[in-house]
């Protein structure tokens, strides 16, 4: 399956989801740098959608923080988007991550386990963010 079909997946799974749990949910209308806005209670948040199929290795989610353009990488700002929300295949999960938790990398890497060295600094633990849909009206 080609990745613009599998990113189509990630948005429907994530749409449906966030209309279950009481929130109005908006699509762009032509392409945008976010895939999605939701509302509840007031409060508007542009969602950036992502899915990765299975974990490294490592034993980690890598989620990619830019999308390509015809110059390279193209990074996503505060500007554009305030959540990104993964859709892990492998499981059937989904973390929610504010934006300001992942700016200016390129990619971060979600642990799904402790590391073998128990390594603390600089680890993002998956269950951190595991269905943390409270995040996106904080």
């Amino acid at each position: 399956m080609d990745t613009g079909s599998k990113g189509k997946i990630a948005e429907v799974l994530v749409l449906a989801e966030l209309l279950e749990r009481g929130f109005h949910v908006s699509i762009p209308f032509k392409d945008s740098r976010y895939d999605l806005v939701v509302e509840k209670d007031g409060i508007f948040k542009r969602l950036q959608i992502k899915y990765v199929g299975c974990s490294d290795k490592r034993r980690t989610i890598p989620v990619v923080l830019h999308s390509l353009a015809r110059r390279g990488r193209l990074l996503y700002s505060e500007k554009e988007i305030d959540h990104i929300i993964v859709y892990f295949a492998e499981r059937g999960e989904y973390f929610i991550l504010p934006y300001e938790d992942v700016s200016g990398k390129t990619v971060t890497y979600l642990r799904l386990e402790e590391t073998g060295n128990k390594q603390k600094k600089g680890v993002i633990y998956a269950s951190k963010y595991r269905n943390r849909w409270d995040l996106i009206l904080s």
